[in-house]
């Protein structure tokens, strides 16, 4: 405080006045300051940025001029000079000073993708700029160079990784970008086939196992060649020998194909069949038997009736149809024929073929057929084993007698021919001396009678009148005049 003081006169006393004076202090906003930050940086309070001392409890306004908290968020606010000002007291000025904020301008990396792989492989592609990098993933994925934005990478089993790619550019600014790989076990398949049981049958059967793949049996599909099953068909029946592939498809439509072979017995050939012919025509006790140790049924008639062995007794001929099966029911066919031997023919001529009395010496000549036994009944007055006999027959009177001969072949079959031997008397004839031409049917014609009439060779009958004129003749014995000469 400071005092003026007057002194007064005579009667008037002194006086004085205060002045007090005060110094209020200068407000100090700082200096101006900088700086340079990058776009992933923490917010900071610009304060600490602006140079000198500067007095706490300014205020701040943006470079928009608008009131501004004095802490920049880089992800929000804008890069530019931010005005910090200290209000002065009474008569001293505000003070004010700049706080100049630069961020610099990063380009972000791309990491590329996302990534569905097949198996457990896969191969980055990260692009961008950047002074360094590097990738960072799970425990269980392996980088074969993590500061390789192109760098293979593997993991230990299937599953979806979320892989990071970090970089730094020349202002020392971090960046980075992630990408999701789902890494899938290879499908791995097999099959199980049953092959066709017999050759050439279609019931074969195929199964396709399936491990590894994206999703569960319900997201598989399955194309098999030839279109032998359906898309959902895990089983495939019904197949003809052959070579096939399936090709399964998971969720993701990674695919693995397989393929596989239906197989087939050999073709089931009758190793032989034998056949026996029957023994006699007619006798149908011919056979068949069927070799062949692998068969189990056989038949003779198409499949209508099987036996269990294969011999078939009591055939008569012809060709038989052979089926035969074996223990898995598939079929074989030949054919056999049971055959007849030639038939024994009994047959005999007799000479000669006129017999007197006066001779009856009669020879018989074999005509059979196939015959090597022969047996003669010469009319039960005798008999003879020999093929071509002689047999004397009795020469007292003439008569018929009937010669029979049964004849055997190499495998018993008989026949037996029973012929007449006509034994004649000698040979007698009786002229009519007259005759009835009257046509009354008796006694009409005029003809010679002999009584035996087969015996007559070189016969000639000549009818004359009494002045030798001839009226009829004849060179056939039996045939008579009728009476009738030139018509009458």
């Amino acid at each position: 405080d400071y005092t003026y003081s007057l002194s007064g006169g005579a009667w008037c006393p002194d006086t004085s006045a205060m002045v007090n004076v005060s110094v209020e202090p200068v407000p100090d906003a700082g200096t101006d300051g900088s700086a340079s930050i990058c776009p992933e940086a923490p917010p900071f309070n610009l304060f600490n940025h602006l140079g000198g001392t500067p007095d706490p409890g300014g205020t701040w306004t943006d470079p928009f001029g608008a009131v501004f908290s004095g802490v920049f968020d880089p992800a929000q606010d804008a890069a530019g000079a931010y005005l910090y000002t200290v209000q002065g007291q009474a008569v001293c000025p505000d003070s004010s000073a700049t706080a100049t904020v630069t961020v610099f301008l990063t380009s972000p990396p791309e990491a590329g993708a996302d990534i569905e792989e097949c198996d457990l492989d896969a191969i980055l592609s990260a692009t961008g700029i950047w002074a360094s990098g590097n990738w960072s993933g799970p425990a269980w994925v392996e980088f074969q160079d993590e500061t390789d934005p192109f760098t293979p990478v593997t993991a230990d089993h299937g599953g979806a990784a979320t892989l990071v790619w970090s970089v730094t550019d020349s202002n020392g600014c971090a960046g980075a970008d992630s990408l999701m790989v789902l890494f899938t076990e290879p499908l791995v398949l097999s099959t199980s086939t049953v092959d066709a049981i017999c050759h050439g049958a279609c019931d074969g059967e195929a199964g396709v196992i399936v491990s590894g793949g994206q999703g569960g049996p319900d997201d598989r599909t399955f194309q098999w060649s030839g279109g032998v099953a359906g898309p959902s068909d895990s089983l495939a029946t019904g197949l003809c020998a052959g070579s096939y592939t399936v090709t399964v498809s998971d969720s993701i439509g990674c695919m693995a194909t397989v393929p596989f072979v239906i197989g087939e017995p050999p073709l089931l050939v009758i190793d032989d069949v034998l056949m026996v012919d029957e023994t006699c025509p007619g006798s149908c006790d011919g056979s068949l038997t069927v070799v062949d140790p692998e068969g189990t049924s056989f038949s003779l008639d198409g499949g209508v009736t099987f036996q269990n062995d294969g011999q078939f007794t009591d055939l008569c001929p012809g060709t038989y149809p052979v089926l035969m099966l074996n223990a898995a029911g598939c079929e074989a066919e030949a054919s056999g024929t049971v055959g007849s031997p030639p038939p024994v023919l009994a047959a005999f001529t007799a000479n000669p073929d006129t017999v007197l009395v006066s001779d009856p010496l009669v020879a018989f000549h074999d005509l059979s057929a196939n015959a090597v036994l022969y047996s003669w009944d010469f009319a039960g007055l005798g008999s003879s084993t020999l093929a071509e006999p002689s047999f004397v027959f009795p020469d007292v009177l003439g008569g018929t007698y009937t010669v029979c001969l049964t004849v055997s072949d190499l495998n018993g079959c008989t026949d037996i021919v029973c012929n007449p031997v006509v034994v004649l008397d000698l040979l007698d004839v009786h002229v009519p001396n007259a005759f009835t031409p009257d046509g009354d049917g008796t006694n009409d014609l005029f003809v010679p009678v002999f009584n035996t009439l087969v015996a007559v060779e070189d016969y000639e009958f000549l009818v004359f009148d009494r002045w030798g004129e001839l009226l009829f003749e004849s060179f056939r014995p039996g045939e008579g005049w009728s009476g009738i000469y030139q018509g009458s």
